[in-house]
């Protein structure tokens, strides 16, 4: 027997394996993720789907997916604890009945005829545990499929991904219901409010209505909270969401994925720099707080030029008196609202 698959036998039957396969989404975000991006794949590709074979299927994350969806199941596991899971949660789900559990290795699937399934799906396990067969294995998933086969590789390293993971898994997961809408954000801890939404975001939002037609900037977009709230109500082809920090438009991506909000732009810029558009119908900013007031004071005087006939600047702070004689010098007048101790 080949080491790879003798370490995956040894290492996903553990007794405690199961039920830690089937947590998996609670604790790691690249999990949340990598699951989130994959059930929109599957979901928007079952067209004369009816069959499926889920190889290396875990704890039943897709294959109970996809059984709710009124597909048939081969379920396909080398561990019998994540196979014990998954009946346990495919019975609670109510669709036991669907699904065929099948204990085995990616390597061996000779009792599989051509052409047997109509998707064949497999992430991780037909790379990272099948080594040095993964070639074999690819292509044994290819000739069981016969209309449409996913397949996705993590960047976990070989079979060993909690110890040998060079990306440091992050546990910061931030759930949110603002203005009726539920999201989730991912943070790390080098980014602004990591732990929480920061109630002075939370505050200017409690002020801001999007409505259909509005063009927005996120100026200074952090993890994505204000640009991904407006691209959800509005659309994200409506928005610009833009940052200084590299780290936090990497994450404001991530965010806009794991919320569903496609065609949002988002760009590093200092300031406007990299921001060209004008007419703006909202620019939203809580800006950093700087003693000679310089950050504030572009973005106040640039963000008048860059507003559509009507628009609207809003700012959230902690120092009233600045802000409110900067932004009346400029724009000639100014409404504000006290909110928890922000101004807005």
């Amino acid at each position: 027997m080949d080491y790879s698959r003798k370490i995956s036998e040894r290492l996903w039957n553990l007794s405690d394996k199961g039920e830690q396969e089937s947590r998996r989404e609670e604790t790691f975000i690249d999990d949340i993720i990598q699951k989130s991006h994959i059930e929109k794949e599957l979901l928007s590709h079952l067209d004369g789907i009816e069959t499926v074979f889920d190889g290396g299927a875990g704890s039943g994350r897709f294959s109970i997916l996809l059984a709710k969806q009124g597909c048939s199941i081969v379920h396909f596991d080398i561990s019998q604890p994540m196979i014990d899971k998954a009946r346990e949660l495919a019975e609670r789900e109510g669709v036991l009945d669907r699904i065929t559990f099948v204990k085995g290795a990616l390597e061996d699937l000779k009792d599989f005829d051509d052409k047997s399934f109509d998707m064949v799906i497999s992430f991780d396990a037909h790379i990272s545990y099948t080594y040095p067969h993964q070639e074999q294995v690819i292509g044994e998933l290819v000739r069981i499929c016969k209309k449409r086969i996913v397949l996705s590789v993590s960047s976990r390293l070989g079979s060993l991904p909690y110890f040998a993971n060079p990306i440091n898994k992050r546990q910061f997961l931030l759930d949110a219901r603002i203005k009726d809408v539920d999201l989730k954000f991912v943070t790390e801890p080098t980014l602004f409010s990591p732990n929480s939404i920061d109630n002075g975001t939370l505050a200017m939002l409690t002020e801001v209505d999007f409505l259909p037609g509005d063009k927005v900037l996120d100026l200074g977009c952090g993890y994505g909270v204000a640009g991904i709230l407006a691209g959800k109500l509005i659309g994200g082809e409506s928005v610009i969401m833009c940052d200084i920090s590299e780290q936090a438009v990497k994450y404001a991506a991530m965010n806009a994925t794991l919320n569903y909000v496609p065609h949002i732009d988002i760009r590093f810029s200092d300031g406007y720099q990299n921001v060209p558009e004008k007419d703006f119908t909202l620019i939203l900013c809580n800006p950093p707080y700087h003693a000679d007031f310089s950050v504030p004071k572009k973005f106040i005087e640039v963000g008048f030029r860059k507003l559509a006939m009507g628009g609207k600047l809003v700012m959230v702070t902690k120092r009233l008196d600045w802000y409110k004689n900067k932004l009346t010098s400029v724009f000639g007048g100014v409404k504000v609202q006290e909110i928890g101790g922000y101004y807005v």
